[in-house]
């Protein structure tokens, strides 16, 4: 064939593929093609650019190690840096991140932050634009939108802010005892896969990450979440995440 010829079709192909929504990711003669999820039914209140923003962000994360094989949701932070729920990567050994639209990598979890349920991990090949952290908690009564893989599929829901504050675990991970100090409790229960995603409000900004929730969502604040990812900027290196399970009776919102 013709080097025009090579030309025309790799031409070809990838306009074939902007135009039927598809994404080439590491472009070159080895380039692997992906559909992009579509956006999902997204409540008219909170039905924005900046929700839209964040919903077309959120990746898919699988895990694999001494708690079996678990999963969630994650975001990008910036660097290559995503934010998930540590639960959701707890006792693994190896841990897989899959934005929307591209094939599965390798990433190392380099903050582990179960106190919080915070985790951040490195994702070296990752370019996705960090979302916003709010400079400010979300006051009771605000209206909040929850992006995340409930279900295994991309999903937005919208919750409203009950309070926000210091809040106990009653469950025994990370321990039997373990006080936050800040916590946003919403209404509208998250699903399971949803762990990890982020709370944001209308303008698109991160408040919180999901944690957990059956009725209700819990997330851990946004102070937690922004200490932890500075932290990871300061000591990019992969840490361990302990051999400390969840137990099913904390309401775990990873798909198993």
């Amino acid at each position: 064939m013709s080097s025009i010829s090579i030309l025309a079709v790799l031409l070809c192909a990838l306009l074939c593929g902007v135009a039927g929504g598809l994404v080439v990711t590491h472009a070159g003669l080895g380039a692997t093609v992906s559909s992009m999820p579509p956006m999902p039914s997204i409540p008219g209140p909170v039905d924005t650019a900046g929700v839209r923003t964040a919903a077309r962000a959120v990746a898919q994360v699988a895990s694999t190690g001494v708690c079996g094989n678990g999963g969630g949701t994650a975001w990008p932070a910036g660097n290559g840096l995503y934010v998930t729920a540590a639960h959701v990567v707890a006792g693994a050994t190896q841990v897989t991140v899959s934005p929307q639209g591209e094939q599965p990598v390798s990433a190392s979890v380099v903050v582990f932050d179960p106190l919080n349920d915070v985790a951040v991990l490195s994702v070296p090949v990752s370019s996705s634009r960090a979302l916003p952290l709010a400079a400010v908690p979300a006051p009771a009564g605000e209206r909040v939108a929850v992006a995340g893989f409930g279900g295994g599929q991309l999903g937005v829901q919208m919750a409203t802010v009950i309070d926000d504050g210091p809040f106990l675990w009653t469950g025994d991970f990370p321990s039997e005892a373990s006080h936050v100090t800040d916590f946003v409790y919403a209404t509208q229960g998250a699903e399971g896969g949803d762990s990890g995603g982020p709370v944001v409000d209308a303008s698109g900004e991160v408040i919180g990450i999901v944690t957990g929730g059956t009725t209700e969502t819990w997330a851990s604040g946004v102070s937690n979440v922004s200490a932890d990812i500075d932290q990871a900027g300061l000591s990019p290196s992969p840490v361990s995440t302990g051999k400390a399970c969840p137990p099913g009776s904390f309401d775990i919102l990873g798909q198993e």
